[in-house]
């Protein structure tokens, strides 16, 4: 747990921060037991408490989450492929090598790791290969969901807030 950013009980709350709280312990209750989100004392954990520093700011946020999550095109299937490559990439500093993946799963990790880790515009080759194996509007609403996780890994890396070694974030 990070000194930075200590987690709020939700006796502590503010007004402003209430209503965040309601929708992130909601959010996090989703995830069941997959890795540990909410302290004994309903505090918020993890990738979550750092959000209730900032409501102004964090609720817009979460709203456009939910959006991105729920993006034209964009299957569970190809969110749970984008999501894992980026995670995988921004979360442990490490990606896969994708050598038995198929091709979709290649297609998010190319992107997803070409999104983060090379300076300028995606290369056309990858942009092709997107287009050809997900097709458009899927890669243009991966592409807002790599960026969502981009903006989420710097939240965290400024408050330091990492995971537990005998957790799998990769949900």
């Amino acid at each position: 747990m990070s000194e930075r950013c200590s987690p709020l009980a939700p006796s502590e709350l503010t007004d402003a921060q209430r209503p965040l709280y309601d929708t992130l312990a909601h959010m996090a209750a989703s995830f069941g037991d997959k890795f540990t989100h909410t302290l004994p004392n309903g505090a918020l954990i993890g990738p979550f408490n750092p959000h209730l520093r900032t409501p102004e700011i964090s609720t817009s946020f979460w709203q456009t989450a939910l959006k991105v999550f729920g993006a034209p095109g964009l299957t569970p299937e190809d969110a749970r492929r984008f999501d894992k490559e980026c995670r995988d990439a921004l979360a442990r500093g490490e990606a896969g090598s994708g050598e038995t993946w198929d091709k979709e799963s290649q297609v998010a990790f190319e992107v997803a790791n070409a999104l983060i880790t090379e300076k300028g515009g995606l290369r056309k080759d990858i942009w092709d290969r997107g287009v050809e194996t997900v097709g458009s509007e899927v890669l243009y609403s991966a592409i807002q969901l790599v960026g969502l996780y981009h903006h989420q890994a710097f939240v965290l890396n400024g408050f330091d807030i990492g995971y537990r070694e005998d957790e799998d974030l990769l949900v």
